[in-house]
């Protein structure tokens, strides 16, 4: 299992860091979810991928801890993945989030 990157630690590869992202999203640990694919944003922040999954654990994070407030970062992350998308299954999947958001 890949670690999250730590401010000592040389930064993650795009492929690296978006397989942490997956791997801990699936393993319910948000925190270290977050801090891959922010890595992996910081690596190509156009990867429409990182976008749509970096927004689904802000959701989670968001629903967890009530945080209203916190939905717009979801939106923005989703919005961001729309625009990026570089296939019509990434453009898809963001426009049905983003439907979701609207519900």
């Amino acid at each position: 299992m890949l670690q999250a990157p730590s401010t000592s630690s040389p930064p993650l590869s795009l492929a690296a860091a978006q397989r942490c992202g997956s791997e801990a999203f699936c393993a319910g640990d948000y925190d270290r979810a977050q801090a891959c694919l922010q890595a992996a944003l910081e690596a190509a922040p156009h990867s429409a991928a990182a976008h749509l999954l970096l927004g689904k654990v802000l959701l989670l994070r968001a629903l967890a801890a009530g945080d209203t407030a916190a939905l717009q970062q979801v939106q923005n992350e989703w919005v961001v993945a729309k625009q990026q998308a570089k296939s019509f299954a990434e453009a898809t999947e963001a426009a049905r989030l983003l439907g979701l958001l609207a519900l």
